[in-house]
């Protein structure tokens, strides 16, 4: 047992240049190795919880014997099924985790980096990007990893709602959202994208070109400064729209990458609070968009027929089609101003097959 002096920051990693943890401050801890200039502590916390992070060396005066701890293996591995990183590993052998406190969400398909070395009761050491690309170590099973990246299908698609927080792996991970995309669980319905908030950059949901940029607005457009990407992925090509921005970080014909800063979040275009509204559609790069399209009294845009949609599909999707009836044959397809729009993480997380299997399906 050590005891820290005073009160310092602790970090996801040893450095400042990972997510910052917390901080202790007059504490007993466990120093469970020495990491360059840092320790790695074991504390405990709210709710009989268990918490490992790092802090500098300098936090502890007297730590006593400590061994250094040398990666002697790393290697690259895939998260195979969504889940959630711990402080530290559970008390027995179990994916079931009650022992650390919960860091984040990592989204399945995440690349990650796994320290072989350390796997206590079949928990994985690995570390990621997290909050605003600040990087992260903590536990994950080592059961739901593997040395292959996993099929992305349909069947992993799950839509993000209100108070979500974006998992690691996706763009602009660790931000939460106010609205979802057809999020029912709120007053507005038919909303055609994510509304997202508690972070500064906009983030490209992929690897893009610009297509378009809106810098002029009036206060009461409802878009503000605006820019649009084109992707492609499989095949598919499609947009992503980032609205009311309170700068603008690109010009027309860059190239960007994922997670790229393409501005800043604002509140442009008379919206009452700072948030970024991210879109994604096919059809054609319009940066002017509907932010609804439902035709209740809210929102003055309704939807076009489209044929018939199966039972199995109503039943695999049952947030992805609009209206409250339970016929099968007039459903409302998101489509509006003759475009066509997609839950923005789930084109992510299929690869773009969403919007194959919607096309095929429904057209």
């Amino acid at each position: 047992m050590a005891y820290v002096t005073g009160k310092h920051s602790t970090y996801y990693g040893p450095s400042m240049t990972f997510l910052r943890a917390g901080s202790v401050c007059n504490e007993n801890v466990t120093v469970l190795w020495i990491e360059g200039s840092y320790y790695f502590i074991e504390y405990n916390i709210s709710g009989g919880l268990k918490k490992r992070a790092y802090v500098k060396s300098n936090a502890i005066p007297s730590p006593g014997a400590i061994p250094s701890k040398t990666w002697r293996t790393t290697c690259d591995r895939y998260i195979l099924s969504e889940g959630d990183v711990y402080t530290c590993q559970a008390s027995s052998y179990s994916s079931h985790n009650t022992r650390g406190k919960k860091i984040c969400t990592i989204a399945k398909g995440t690349r990650v980096t796994y320290f072989s070395t350390e796997k206590p009761n079949g928990w994985a050491f690995i570390e990621f990007e997290y909050l605003n690309m600040q990087k992260v170590r903590g536990y994950y099973w080592a059961g739901y990893m593997g040395s292959s990246k996993p099929y992305l299908s349909t069947d992993d698609f799950r839509s993000y709602k209100q108070y979500d927080y974006i998992p690691a792996g996706y763009p602009m991970a660790g931000y939460s959202l106010s609205q979802g995309f057809n999020d029912k669980t709120t007053r507005r319905k038919g909303h055609l994208g994510y509304d997202i908030i508690g972070g500064t950059e906009a983030g490209a949901i992929h690897k893009g070109t610009v297509v378009d940029i809106r810098t002029q607005y009036s206060q009461h457009d409802g878009v503000g400064k605006a820019v649009v990407l084109e992707h492609e992925i499989n095949g598919e090509i499609f947009y992503s729209n980032y609205l009311h921005l309170r700068s603008i970080g690109v010009e027309k014909g860059d190239i960007v990458y994922k997670n790229q800063r393409v501005g800043t979040i604002g509140d442009t275009g008379s919206e009452p609070a700072v948030h970024l509204h991210l879109a994604v559609y096919t059809d054609h790069p319009l940066i002017i968009i509907s932010g609804y399209c439902s035709g209740g009294k809210f929102h003055p845009y309704t939807f076009e027929k489209t044929c018939k949609i199966s039972t199995y599909t109503l039943n695999k999707y049952p947030l992805y089609f609009y209206g409250s009836t339970e016929r099968d044959y007039e459903k409302k397809y998101p489509r509006c101003k003759g475009l066509r729009y997609y839950d923005p993480y789930g084109v992510i997380s299929t690869e773009a097959r969403l919007i194959s299997e919607y096309r095929n399906t429904l057209m």
